[in-house]
């Protein structure tokens, strides 16, 4: 279904896919495509597709929306990509987690949105053009609190709070151990996050 024989970006399975209904008839899909099969230290890209007839019929199909690309030619790893939709504003937003593949260790969470009454994606620096990198993109790693290695998407999607915003939830890392946590974050509507709180960590 995600058509991604024809995407020359992925070479393996899509999968870690979010999906979320929009505007309307509007269903939105999302997931990671991964340029080869294994693990985790491989090239990724988010891709999309789009309903407006509430699944009968599909557009985008396998369409790369992030891919960022380094300076010596390197497709770095945007993974886990999570929609979540606010119907008080019209915005569908999307959060990914990005990691470099230099080695050096760099890490973010990432978003843009898509406003969903003219179907266009926008960054901090105006529209957001799909197969673009992270350059116009939201960086939400402020969230990262002391003591934390690094936070990724997930798990899960975000909700509407009866305060008109969303909340998206997220994984911290123990920076010497391979154990996780779980927190809570406020989506404001400028692109910037709030931390509201989280949980102890637990060991996966």
């Amino acid at each position: 279904m995600w058509g991604a024989r024809a995407n020359p970006d992925v070479t393996a399975s899509p999968f870690v896919m979010s999906m979320v209904r929009g505007a309307g008839a509007n269903i939105h899909g999302f997931c990671e495509g991964r340029q080869n099969p294994g693990g985790d230290d491989v090239g990724m890209v988010v891709m999309e597709m789009l309903s407006t007839t509430l699944g009968r019929s599909w557009a985008h199909i396998g369409r790369t929306l992030v891919k960022d690309v380094a300076a010596d030619g390197t497709v770095n790893r945007c993974a886990n990509p999570r929609a979540s939709y606010n119907p008080l504003t019209g915005k569908l937003w999307l959060d990914w987690s990005w990691f470099a593949r230099d080695g050096s260790g760099a890490f973010g969470l990432r978003a843009i949105y898509r406003d969903d009454r003219d179907g266009k994606w926008y960054g901090p620096n105006g529209e957001f053009v799909p197969g673009s990198g992270i350059a116009n993109t939201f960086n939400l790693s402020a969230l990262t609190q002391p003591g934390w290695k690094r936070i990724l998407s997930g798990p899960g999607a975000g909700d509407l709070g009866t305060d008109g915003k969303l909340y998206i939830p997220i994984w911290y890392e123990h920076p010497q151990y391979e154990t996780y946590g779980t927190a809570v974050a406020r989506l404001n509507d400028d692109g910037t996050a709030t931390m509201i709180w989280y949980l102890s960590l637990i060991h996966i």
